[in-house]
């Protein structure tokens, strides 16, 4: 399952390699939960717990959950599908007379895939409709069901909610991401701190550099090749990034 929601940097190119490293597991938290790329390709476990500082972010989140879909999906469909030059879609966005569920869901959606680099700021700059993760509105619910979204600090998910069958997805802010996130300061000594004391499982994904091997040289360390793509059309990039386990 594709992320619903789309944010600049989400690993959906990377998430199967990702998962491929996940020990068994009961409770799984994501403290930077971002896209979700990896939470919603991941296998469903007993207890989920998502996170992220971007209080937007989370809302969108809520929303989806707790949508009543006591509509016809495909008339909805329909009817968006009106919207269907970048400006109708623009004056759409900026329409508040258009307040159901399905259409605050419908415009958080196209403020975080359409907007440049998906950064979910300023105007639209794409005229793809969505209607495709629309169409599959029920199966994002029901991903969404009985897992607990919060909009707090990392720190406080992972002492919350660690035990030994805990298992801890991380993706932090990159070095030098200042300018691509709100909340992108990021102290990864810090982290290296907090993560050494966990009971838990715990996988970090990170960019490569030596400060950040140095941070992490205790423990396990792997190469993934990372592409980016702003999910409008943009060229695909690639990198090396690192995957870092405190299990082998």
């Amino acid at each position: 399952m594709k992320p619903f929601f789309c944010r600049i940097g989400n690993k959906f190119y990377s998430a199967k390699t990702i998962i491929k490293y996940f020990p068994d597991h009961d409770v799984y938290t994501e403290p930077f939960v971002g896209a979700g790329a990896v939470f919603f390709l991941k296998d469903k476990t007993k207890y989920e717990i998502i996170n992220d500082l971007d209080t937007n972010l989370i809302q969108s989140y809520k929303l989806l959950q707790n949508i009543k879909i006591n509509f016809n999906i495909s008339k909805e469909i329909e009817r968006l599908s009106q919207y269907d030059t970048l400006q109708k879609k623009r004056m759409y966005l900026s329409d508040n007379t258009k307040n159901r569920n399905i259409d605050k869901l419908y415009k958080k959606l196209l403020s975080s895939c359409n907007t440049f680099s998906s950064t979910g700021k300023g105007k639209l700059y794409s005229n793809y409709g969505q209607f495709t993760k629309l169409k599959k509105l029920n199966e994002y619910k029901e991903r969404l069901d009985n897992v607990i979204i919060q909009n707090t600090d990392y720190k406080k998910i992972l002492i919350k909610y660690d035990s030994p069958n805990t298992l801890h997805y991380l993706d932090p802010p990159y070095e030098n991401s200042k300018t691509l996130y709100k909340d992108s300061s990021m102290d990864y000594k810090e982290l290296e701190t907090i993560v050494r004391k966990l009971k838990g499982y715990v996988l970090i994904s990170l960019n490569d550099s030596p400060n950040i091997r140095n941070i992490f040289k205790d423990y396990n360390i792997v190469n993934i090749v990372e592409s980016n793509s702003n999910q409008i059309g943009n060229k695909l990039t690639a990198r090396t990034d690192i995957l870092i386990m405190n299990f082998k």
